[in-house]
């Protein structure tokens, strides 16, 4: 769906005073600053295949606010309980900011412009996506993570000290280098045994993707957002296609769903949110229909996630933490399992039962 540029939007409404609370507006990037967040953040600075394809947007400065507006019209459009969550936020004071850290605010702007541009250049060319990640991987291999499921596993782990963090990255590693292989290959005959397999394959791994978070959320008991993970899986699609590009051909509702639980999710789970944020909130992921949201969201994540795991990798301490996260987290988990629970009631409205009698039973001896 093409956004439409609404005047109104951009007045006084919540998701324009968060923007304006953090002095985002009237910004250019800083071709110095991108070269260091290239260099420091995502560890290609060297890469003759960015610099060549970007060489104008990073070299030239260029206006930020126009991806602001892409992102305030694309809450709005299509993430109301995001908008939700900042109005009760900023109803019960939970959201402030005095003014400090500035430059940091700037340096995240300039990322999630880097990270837009990257990724959605590789949504749209998986060859020029598999230059970049297998320059990628021969840069981590030589940081203590080599490439590979079981060893990036291996690797993770023994950096992060975290299961969750190991297990994520090993599961978003082969995301990717499956990616890459089935893109390489011709395409299955439509209802042949070949593509119903190669769809089960994804929908299970995206499935795994999610109940990692959702098994993470129950044991920090925020059981909120731990239901609204179960429902996603409990709704997501049956179908998939590929034809350049991995499709999920999910709802709108489930992709805000989606949207909303992982947000929620890493503002109480993760570090180095000057990272994680932006990979949900940049244009190409957050503006993304139901069919192609998660194909744009998993390329940030594997960019994104492997950048977290380096600055643990090399100490590096999250630059900022979020004040009030646990009462934010715990507001935001109730509006999801809200949410949660209209998606799934329309779900079974419409494509009856899907859960079956176990997983059913687990559901609400969990939830209820």
């Amino acid at each position: 769906m093409e956004l439409k540029k609404s005047e109104e939007l951009l007045g006084n409404d919540v998701v324009e005073a968060f923007i304006d609370k953090f002095n985002m507006r009237g910004h250019k990037t800083d071709p110095a600053l991108i070269q260091d967040i290239l260099e420091k953040d995502l560890h290609l600075g060297d890469s003759e295949l960015l610099k060549s394809t970007f060489h104008d947007e990073f070299n030239i400065p260029q206006e930020l606010d126009p991806m602001l507006d892409k992102v305030a019209l694309g809450l709005h459009e299509k993430h109301p309980a995001v908008v939700e969550f900042l109005v009760e936020a900023d109803k019960r004071g939970l959201i402030n900011y005095d003014g400090e850290n500035s430059d940091l605010v700037i340096r995240i702007l300039n990322y999630s412009f880097i990270l837009e541009k990257i990724t959605e250049k590789v949504t749209l060319d998986y060859r020029w996506g598999e230059q970049l990640f297998n320059f990628f991987f021969d840069k981590r291999a030589k940081m203590g993570i080599p490439k590979g499921v079981f060893n990036s596993f291996r690797g993770a782990y023994r950096i992060a000290g975290r299961w969750f963090v190991a297990a994520k990255l090993a599961s978003i590693e082969l995301v990717a280098l499956r990616y890459i292989k089935r893109m390489n290959k011709k395409k299955f005959e439509p209802g042949s045994l070949g593509d119903k397999w190669n769809q089960k394959t994804w929908i299970a791994m995206l499935n795994l993707n999610i109940y990692e978070a959702t098994m993470q959320d129950f044991f920090v008991k925020k059981n909120g957002n731990s239901e609204a993970g179960f429902v996603l899986t409990s709704t997501t699609t049956d179908k998939v296609t590929c034809d350049g590009q991995v499709l999920y051909h999910h709802t709108q509702g489930w992709a805000s769903l989606y949207h909303t639980w992982n947000l929620c999710f890493i503002t109480q789970d993760l570090p180095h949110l000057d990272l994680m944020y932006p990979k949900l909130l940049i244009p190409v992921v957050s503006n993304a229909t139901g069919d192609y949201y998660i194909h744009a969201r998993a390329i940030a994540l594997v960019i994104t996630f492997n950048m977290m795991t380096l600055r643990m990798a090399k100490n590096i301490p999250s630059p900022f933490e979020v004040p009030n996260k646990e009462e934010l987290s715990e507001i935001w988990s109730e509006i999801n399992r809200k949410y949660a629970r209209e998606l799934l009631a329309s779900d079974e409205k419409e494509r009856g039962n899907r859960m079956g009698f176990i997983k059913k039973f687990i559901y609400k001896r969990m939830y209820f």
